[in-house]
């Protein structure tokens, strides 16, 4: 089954689209007065509390305190912590230790270091990313040996999510392995919609 998360929701208007659009998760951008869509805990505390019961809330954060993520997830209530700084394992761990929730860890494919320490992490689930939600596409030459490799081998990586902007149906296995599609609220509430409607079932080796 192919997932779809709308990611940096800042306006009410937003939640009304995804309400209407029923992706599987909403993103919340904390602490990070970088992006335009970055918003307070009281403001995504009230955006939280309008999704629906279908979606399950995700809030983001970039290199924050561990105690800062701690608090903001006792506030907010999320179902997921996704992390897109240089949070270490150890952080990660703790992290699940004292909230019990589901931790994400996005990484930017550089190179095959950037893939060995994503192999290596300790979140529930990894993301593979381009750079701050900026819907471009990485280079798929730098993770398409390990991520395509035989069975067979113990280091294939089977717990990927991509975040890019279009799906990849003309190639198969970057299709198979496509188990997260993400959207930025930057994109008109037509295209959310269209995505979401895209939605397919697959089978995952």
């Amino acid at each position: 089954m192919t997932k779809i998360k709308i990611c940096g929701l800042f306006r009410e208007q937003d939640i009304e689209y995804v309400n209407e659009a029923l992706p599987d998760y909403a993103g919340f951008i904390l602490h990070f007065p970088k992006s335009h869509r970055n918003i307070d805990l009281g403001k995504a505390k009230a955006l939280r509390d309008r999704l629906v019961p279908e979606i399950r809330p995700v809030c983001v954060f970039v290199d924050q305190p561990l105690e800062t993520v701690i608090r903001s997830a006792e506030y907010i209530q999320p179902d997921i912590l996704q992390l897109h700084g240089s949070e270490s394992n150890k952080y990660i761990e703790e992290l699940k230790e004292k909230t019990g929730l589901t931790v994400w860890k996005a990484f930017r494919v550089r190179n095959s270091a950037s893939m060995t320490e994503a192999m290596e992490s300790s979140a529930d689930l990894v993301l593979l990313d381009n750079g701050y939600g900026t819907g471009e596409v990485f280079d798929w030459s730098k993770v398409e040996s390990l991520l395509f490799r035989p069975a067979r081998n113990s280091r294939r990586f089977s717990r990927v999510f991509l975040e890019k902007p279009e799906f990849y149906d003309e190639n198969p296995h970057r299709a198979a392995i496509t188990k997260l599609r993400i959207v930025n609220t930057h994109r008109c509430e037509q295209h959310i919609l269209r995505v979401c409607s895209r939605r397919s079932t697959r089978v995952f080796a």
